[in-house]
C-alpha cells in the first residue's frame, strides 16, 4: 500500500488556474491512465516518484488557496519523466488570472528546488470532463478522483462515507467505507462509482474498488 489519501466532505474548495511560462501549458486536457506496469516496475519505484513530488504539490495548492484561489492540484509522471501538474478550476479564467496563477506556481518550484523545465502542466474546469491527449502519462495521486466519488455518494443518499485511495504498480484502490447498517447494496453504489470514473475520463480497469461498512453512526 503506498498512497493513502481520504475524502473530506467540505473539499476547502476545488479549483484554480495556470500559465506558466517556462513550463510546458496545456490549456485543455486531462491525462488518461495507462497501466503502471508497463512502465513502472515496483512499487519502490513508484513510491520514489511520489514522495519526491507529494511536498510540492501541497506547497503548490497551499499556496493558490492562500492567494485565493479555489483549486484541487495532482501530478502524473509523463514518459519522458516530466511530473505534469493538473490543475482543476472551477471557474473561467481572464488571461490576467492564469499569468497571476502561473507565477505563484513558478516561485513555489523555485522556492522548493526544483527546475521548472521539469514540469509540463495542464489546466482544466473542475466540473467539465475534458478530452484524454496524454495517454501515457501515469498517475500519482487522485486528489479531484476522491472529490467526485465523495461529492456524488453524499449528494445521492446523504450518508456518512470515508474515501481513499492506494496507489501501486499494478492497481489504484479506492476504498469506500460506508455505515453499518447503510441499506444500498455494494453493487449499485460500485456502478455508481465506476460511472464517475468513466465520466471523468479515467481508465477503470487500473482501479479496484473496495466497500465496506463499518462506521458507526452514534444517534
Amino acid at each position: 500500500m503506498l498512497k493513502k489519501t481520504s475524502f473530506k466532505l467540505i473539499l476547502p474548495f476545488l479549483a484554480a488556474t495556470i500559465i506558466l511560462s517556462p513550463l510546458l501549458i496545456h490549456s485543455s486536457a486531462e491525462t488518461i491512465e495507462t497501466s503502471l506496469s508497463s512502465t513502472i516496475k515496483s512499487n519502490t519505484e513508484l513510491q520514489y516518484y511520489i514522495d519526491k513530488y507529494k511536498p510540492l504539490v501541497m506547497n503548490i495548492t497551499d499556496e493558490l488557496r492562500n492567494n485565493g484561489y479555489s483549486v484541487v492540484v495532482d501530478y502524473s509522471l509523463s514518459s519522458d519523466e516530466k511530473i505534469e501538474l493538473l490543475i482543476k478550476t472551477s471557474e473561467k479564467n481572464t488571461k490576467k488570472t492564469l499569468e497571476a496563477i502561473s507565477q505563484i506556481i513558478e516561485n513555489t518550484i523555485n522556492e522548493n528546488k526544483f527546475t521548472p523545465s521539469s514540469f509540463s502542466m495542464t489546466i482544466t474546469n473542475y466540473y467539465e470532463p475534458a478530452e484524454n491527449t496524454n495517454t501515457s502519462s501515469i498517475r500519482l495521486s487522485y486528489n479531484d478522483l476522491i472529490g467526485y466519488i465523495g461529492e456524488e455518494l453524499f449528494a445521492k443518499y446523504d450518508v456518512a462515507l470515508s474515501l481513499h485511495y492506494e496507489v501501486s504498480s499494478k492497481k489504484t484502490k479506492l476504498a469506500l467505507s460506508l455505515p453499518v447498517n447503510f441499506y444500498i447494496n455494494n453493487e449499485e453504489i460500485q456502478d455508481v462509482m465506476l460511472d464517475l470514473i468513466k465520466q471523468h475520463k479515467f481508465s477503470p480497469h487500473i482501479f479496484q474498488i473496495e466497500i465496506t461498512h463499518n462506521i458507526n453512526i452514534m444517534h
